[in-house]
């Protein structure tokens, strides 16, 4: 998951939860209506906030490195 992704996520995506949705496993699914949705909302952006978090550092890292020079 990219930055854009991950940003997408909780700018819509995590927001969009509180109308109830559906966790989708291999033995079926898991539907989640909206009066459950607020618990697994905070889970998601908090998850999603340390993705990001890490996602922007590791860029800022990669950012610093010195660029290869062609020859």
């Amino acid at each position: 998951m990219n930055i854009d992704m991950t940003t997408y996520a909780i700018s819509k995506q995590i927001p969009d939860m509180a109308r109830g949705f559906t966790i989708a496993t291999n033995y079926g699914d898991l539907v989640i209506d909206s009066s459950d949705a607020a618990a697994f909302q905070k889970i998601a952006n908090r998850l999603f906030e340390r993705k990001l978090k890490k996602l922007l550092k590791s860029e800022t890292r990669q950012s610093r490195l010195p660029q290869e020079v062609a020859a």
